[in-house]
């Protein structure tokens, strides 16, 4: 029966412009006119077919030409980006090193493409190519009108025949992407470097590096403990799914050829991903039915339907890729065929090993040198590299692809450049190009996976177990209690869990255990102490409170007794706010230097919504400064639209209990949305339990809407705990607003969540909210269905249109209105802190009881005299602390200095800058080694920074 694809064609064909030939030959319809073979004649056969009834026999010996000519394909239709490639299906009975060579031609003859197809299968397989874009090393070709296609057979052996059978020949329209298989081997380059299309015949590419050897006794029992962690169930069977099964067997019409080969209705979809784990589950529908019933009929369906499935191009370099973003597919097409191992015959079960390992990319374990940091395949193919190790035709081979496992994995967490994913140098992990913590439940996968290799030969090697500790250390210091974690970093996932167990945390820690000789790493064990506030282990809890930077995630994190601050930003080149086409609709604003204060691992103690932000209004993240938008306004215009920074200055500078953090932001919306021309630099400076916030040179185009920096929201379905504002009466009216200048008098408030705000004098106009709101839900993209909650939340407004707004105020977490009251007192008498310089190049601020002064370079300054400093040459993050007549320099950049990289995109690169300090000083200690010039005045300290790391001198004054 005709497929609904060919009749679309046939109706649709007429409209195309492409002449009176067809782009498509089924060849149920007779012998083409236009097909002509130097040989022996063409003939049709329902032998072997792929589509319909009929295919195309031919019966060619050394060079042989078949030619299909007056094909009249004009130039506009191969120039189409979306539909100018060409698919042919070709049948090969046997396996050879033979070649078929295929050429194009225009209509004056003249050759323009040429492309090599291996005999090297038996069953179908697809010679599949883009006209333009497959023929010169993945550079684009100009197109053609195509006239003319011959098919040449060159035997290695020139005495050689062959009986090929061609079916589902499209010249043009195929919009399918391609993924070339060994059978195009000869032609790997042209179809050049995107991993994403070429990736499955990399893998396969790649050999064993290391040879098999003879196991030992330890070896082989050590594979076994291994494979006990990858032992998989054979489920009970339904008589509805096994009646299933066998009715879609009937339906494939199987039978034998007079050679005894298999054959049966042609599969022309195969590639079709859920027809494809329907044909694994039905196989192990089949096989469940074998192992627990005995039931001989289904037997005889899985092996012939297995054989015609191979046959069918099911196979070692079929059409066989499943998209890693298709979760369900994924994680379980394998699993029928392995269900069934243990029925096949060997020469079945090694063509469908071939076939498995083919689909997920197996070979990829044999590369001694790569990194290779696919989470996606991490999470939903790792443990297919154990189980199809396993099924190895010799103990001796299983042995070697174990240790090729154990060094994947190991090479694994090896640190990547630029936008390239998987860790950085900071602990962080990179996944769609950006540091994305919501994304590393993968990571915890691979907790699994090195846990199963605890207690062998095959263990983790110690430097990579370093480096993933200090992934699991990073991940979980942006946490709270390794349950919830900022909104910012959440991607296009809102409110999203924290994506790691501790069940995962504690597996490493016996890993780290293993491999030390211990029972358990004891220094991850008090670290787990600390963020879970147990005594699992017999260990003091690390002393963890204190200010950490992330700067490959342009993030600052302050920790202390049960509260976690993060601060976020992005920059040109690293995305703030991932939006699809229904997740995070109303994102945008997520990192525009948000400041976001957590609470004891508990989503209600921080004031978060559940559901994925039922209730939030998307125009106020904690921290940020936006425009307060209506929500049709606020979604973006577009399908996709990451939300990028003008500029690259973003991150954090640790300074032990304390830190600073800065973004300087300029709007690019693009085509996104429509623009505000929102401008803002915007830092934070985290002294112990507090946090200095400051901005300057607020701007944006809008005169219809406020532009606002967004102190707090707090919502809940349920309840609307009190807030407090410049009293300890609470406040717990159900709808409040009230308006608060400042011009005259400072104020204070804490929320319903124990955070304390103090906005001094002159610090902006305060608006507080209380009552009910009703939002779009983050899936919408038409505003509705919403949802509706009880909301708390406190901005100060610059008004429409600011052209040169400035802000000021203090963060105290974990505070009470008596001691806030306390606070904001001392706060306005200076005698905590002062701030020194507000401007659009500089941001400074002195903390009086550490005798610390921090800044902000937003750019060079020649003048600065704030301060020790008197100039610096760029952009830095700059902390000098006073002990007597010692000095402590802390400085880093954390904007990455980021330069094009062909390979990673970019890569950070050192950054020089020069610091000119007043006064003559003797260096005390350089441990990063800053080149230092002293004057009668001043010294200058020249220093190279990299990866957002800090660098740090001592100095001593006369």
């Amino acid at each position: 029966m005709r497929s609904v694809l060919w009749i679309i064609w046939t109706v649709l064909w007429p409209l195309t412009g492409l002449g009176q030939q067809q782009p498509y030959y089924g060849f149920d319809s007779g012998l083409p006119a236009n097909f002509l073979s130097s040989g022996i004649a063409l003939t049709l056969s329902g032998e072997h077919v792929k589509d319909g009834a009929n295919s195309l026999k031919w019966a060619a010996d050394a060079g042989a030409v078949l030619t299909a000519g007056d094909l009249g394909i004009p130039v506009t239709d191969i120039a189409s980006r979306n539909s100018g490639s060409a698919q042919f299906f070709i049948y090969s009975s046997r396996i050879t090193n033979d070649t078929l060579v295929f050429r194009f031609y225009d209509k004056a003859g003249i050759r323009k493409r040429e492309g090599h197809l291996l005999l090297n299968f038996n069953g179908w397989r697809d010679y599949h190519r883009n006209y333009r874009l497959d023929y010169n090393k993945g550079k684009e070709l100009p197109a053609f009108a195509l006239d003319k296609m011959e098919l040449i057979y060159r035997p290695q052996n020139p005495a050689a025949t062959v009986v090929l059978y061609l079916d589902a020949f499209r010249f043009i329209g195929d919009t399918k992407d391609r993924y070339p298989g060994p059978q195009l081997a000869p032609d790997r380059q042209d179809f050049g470097t995107n991993y994403d299309r070429v990736g499955m015949l990399v893998d396969y590419l790649t050999k064993p590096d290391l040879p098999v050897m003879p196991a030992t006794a330890q070896e082989r029992k050590d594979a076994y403990k291994v494979n006990a962690f990858y032992l998989q169930p054979v489920p009970a069977v339904t008589p509805e799914n096994l009646a299933a099964a066998k009715r879609f067997v009937t339906a494939c019409h199987i039978r034998r050829n007079p050679d005894s080969s298999i054959t049966g209705r042609g599969q022309l979809y195969l590639d079709n991903e859920d027809t494809l784990l329907q044909v694994s589950t039905y196989c192990g529908y089949l096989a469940g039915a074998v192992i627990h019933n005995a039931d001989n009929d289904a037997k005889k369906k899985l092996l012939d339907f297995t054989e015609y499935m191979l046959d069918q191009g099911l196979a070692e370099g079929g059409r066989l890729f499943l998209n890693l973003g298709h979760y369900k597919q994924s994680l379980n097409f394998p699993l029928g065929f392995l269900t069934a191992m243990p029925l096949y015959p060997n020469e079945m079960k090694a063509r469908v090993l071939k076939m498995l390992k083919w689909h997920i990319g197996y070979n990829r374990i044999y590369d001694s040198q790569k990194t290779d940091p696919n989470t996606d395949f991490m999470h939903l193919r790792s443990d297919f590299l154990f189980k199809l190790a396993a099924l190895a035709p010799s103990q001796d081979e299983w042995v070697r692809d174990l240790k090729c496992i154990s060094r994947y994995l190991g090479l694994f967490v090896n640190f990547t450049q630029g936008s390239e994913n998987g860790l950085k140098a900071d602990g962080t992990a990179f996944h769609h190009n950006v540091h994305y913590l919501g994304y590393m439940y993968a990571m915890g996968t691979y907790a699994d996976r090195i846990y199963s290799l605890k207690g062998t030969v095959y263990r983790l090697n110690a430097a990579a177990y370093k480096r993933v500790a200090l992934f699991y250390k990073a991940s979980f210091l942006q946490s709270s209690k390794g349950a919830i974690y900022a909104n910012s970093i959440s991607g296009r996932n809102p409110f999203s869990g924290f994506p790691v167990g501790a069940d995962k945390l504690r597996k490493l820690i016996e890993v780290g255990g293993d491999i030390m000789g211990k029972p358990y790493d004891p220094e991850l064990a008090a670290f787990y102490s600390y963020i879970f506030d147990n005594r699992e282990y017999p260990v003091n809890k690390a002393a963890a409170d204190g200010y950490y930077q992330f700067n490959y995630g342009q993030l600052g994190v302050q920790r202390k007794d049960n509260w976690v601050a993060a601060m976020h930003g992005f920059t040109n080149r690293l995305w703030g706010a991932e939006i699809y086409a229904t997740q995070n609709r109303y994102g945008r604003y997520q990192s525009y230097g948000s400041l976001e204060v957590l609470y004891n691992g508990d989503t209600a103690a921080t004031g978060y919504p559940g559901g994925k932000g039922r209730g939030w209004d998307w125009n106020m993240p904690p921290g940020t400064t936006t425009v307060h938008l209506p929500f049709s306004e606020l979604q973006a215009k577009l399908v996709r639209a990451d939300e990028y920074n003008e500029k690259s200055f973003a991150g954090a500078l640790a300074l032990g209990k304390n830190g600073i953090f800065a973004i300087d932001f300029v709007e690019k919306a693009g085509n996104k949305y429509s623009p505000n021309h929102l401008q803002f630099h915007k830092s934070v400076f985290s002294f112990n339990d507090i946090l200095v916030c400051l901005g300057s040179g607020i701007q944006s185009s809008n005169t219809d809407c406020i532009t606002a920096t967004n102190l707090f929201q707090a919502v809940s379905a349920s309840v609307n705990p009190p807030v407090y504002i410049n009293a300890g009466r609470a406040i717990r009216d159900g709808s409040y607003s009230n308006t608060m200048a400042t011009a005259n008098k400072e104020s204070w408030l804490v929320n319903g969540q124990s955070t304390g705000f103090f906005v001094p004098r002159g610090g902006g106009t305060i608006v507080v909210e209380r009552g009910k709101q009703d939002t779009p839900v983050e899936t919408s993209l038409t505003g509705s269905p919403r949802a509706t909650a009880y909301f708390s939340k406190a901005y100060i407004s610059h008004g429409q249109a600011p052209a040169n707004a400035q802000y000021r105020f203090v963060v105290v977490p974990g505070t009470t209105p008596q001691k806030m009251e306390r606070l904001a007192a001392r706060f306005a008498s200076d005698k905590v802190y002062r701030i020194l310089c507000q401007t659009d190049s500089l941001h400074a601020v002195e903390y009086l009881p550490d005798s610390i002064t921090s800044y902000v370079f937003f750019e060079a300054n020649d003048r600065v005299n704030t301060g020790l400093v008197k100039r610096i040459s760029g952009q830095a993050l700059v902390a000098i602390k006073k002990q007597g007549r010692i000095i402590s320099i802390t400085i880093n950049n954390p904007d990455l200095n980021a330069v094009d990289d062909p390979i990673t995109k970019w890569h950070s690169a050192p950054y020089h800058v020069s610091l000119q300090l007043a006064g003559k000083w003797k260096v005390v200690d350089n441990p990063s080694g800053a080149a230092i010039t002293n004057d009668r005045a001043a010294v200058t300290v020249n220093f190279t920074l990299k990866d957002g790391l800090p660098a740090s001198l001592k100095l001593l004054g006369d």
